[in-house]
């Protein structure tokens, strides 16, 4: 197999966005922790949103190749 840099930069893109996500996520529950108030349900959404942000072009890949597998019958 050849080495793709496309994959290689989005796997470091993944890795700063996880990291990121575990950042702010624990400095929530640190917070939280030492009892006071992080936030309303209305950011937690927004935050955990966010994080579901790094599967969406998994998902979109998937649904690229379900789509293209239809039109190839």
């Amino acid at each position: 197999m050849t080495p793709s840099t496309s994959r290689y930069v989005a796997f470091i893109g993944m890795i700063v966005l996880l990291a990121m996500f575990d950042g702010f996520g624990s400095i929530m529950l640190w917070r939280y922790g030492q009892g006071e108030k992080i936030a309303d349900s209305d950011a937690i959404l927004k935050f955990l949103l966010g994080g579901a942000a790094l599967f969406v072009p998994y998902g979109f890949n998937q649904m690229q190749k379900a789509v293209s597998s239809l039109g190839a019958k």
